[in-house]
């Protein structure tokens, strides 16, 4: 679940940076514009910790606590100018792309796990004898790196491969 909570926390920062931003154009960046950041980690972590375990608290409950934060915290603006610069700030595009990876992402797991998907794979992996754990990895990468990356790294990392391979 680290991708999730990345996705959330790179929101974050982008909103709080964007409101102070925008809100005091006049004034040096400090770190008090992280502080939404930081109230999100701890309301996360303590529920998390209290409750026992991490699954039990939504992260969409810290994110409202935080946003709340972050929007009480501007300064020099009225509530509805502090509501609205945080709106503009959360409908930049970059925001809404992680906003539909994140529900696109749960929707794809919830419907892996329902149609039994995960356990066919743990079941496929343990089914793997200890002798082949390297070759089976090894092709494993190999399966995932050429569909996926093929057009990203024919410049980059790869470019020797695909250029002997494309000529």
């Amino acid at each position: 679940m680290p991708s999730r909570i990345d996705h959330l926390l790179h929101s974050y920062l982008s909103i709080s940076t964007y409101m102070q931003q925008t809100a005091t154009p006049t004034r040096r960046p400090s770190w008090f514009g992280l502080t939404p950041l930081v109230v999100f980690l701890l309301v996360y972590l303590v529920a998390s910790i209290v409750s026992g375990d991490f699954y039990k608290m939504p992260i969409a409950v810290a994110f409202l606590v935080a946003s709340g934060y972050a929007v009480a915290i501007t300064r020099g603006l009225g509530l509805m100018e502090r509501i609205q610069q945080f709106s503009r700030g959360a409908a930049d595009t970059n925001i809404l792309m992680m906003i539909w990876i994140f529900i696109l992402a749960g929707a794809f797991a919830g419907g892996a796990k329902s149609v039994g998907a995960v356990t066919a794979t743990v079941d496929v992996i343990l089914s793997v004898p200890t002798s082949l754990y390297a070759p089976t990895w090894a092709l494993h990468s190999l399966l995932l790196h050429l569909p996926l990356h093929r057009d990203e790294c024919r410049d980059t990392c790869c470019s020797s491969l695909h250029s002997t391979r494309d000529s």
